[in-house]
């Protein structure tokens, strides 16, 4: 599942695996270099052992972004992830 997020100072992008055994999540983690090579920038992975799901997000600062800034972020980022994913 790839979300979007919109906070007051941040924005984010993530992917979010819901395997039970956390079998996606290992695959991805196991490509971890090149997935980041390819997104172009490092990425935050989280595996949650206590949870049924995982994550993998890059987040900006909010700042000032006007609204199209924050739609060309949106835009751009998922449109890797979905290359990647």
């Amino acid at each position: 599942m790839l979300l979007l997020q919109l906070y007051q100072d941040q924005l984010k992008v993530e992917v979010v695996s819901f395997a039970k055994d956390k079998s996606d999540y290992d695959y991805f983690e196991s490509y971890k270099e090149q997935i980041e090579k390819e997104f172009g920038k490092p990425l935050v992975w989280t595996r949650l052992n206590d949870c049924r799901h995982s994550r993998i997000y890059y987040t900006i600062d909010r700042d000032n972004k006007t609204d199209d800034e924050v739609f060309d972020f949106f835009t751009k980022e998922t449109n890797k992830l979905f290359k990647i994913f």
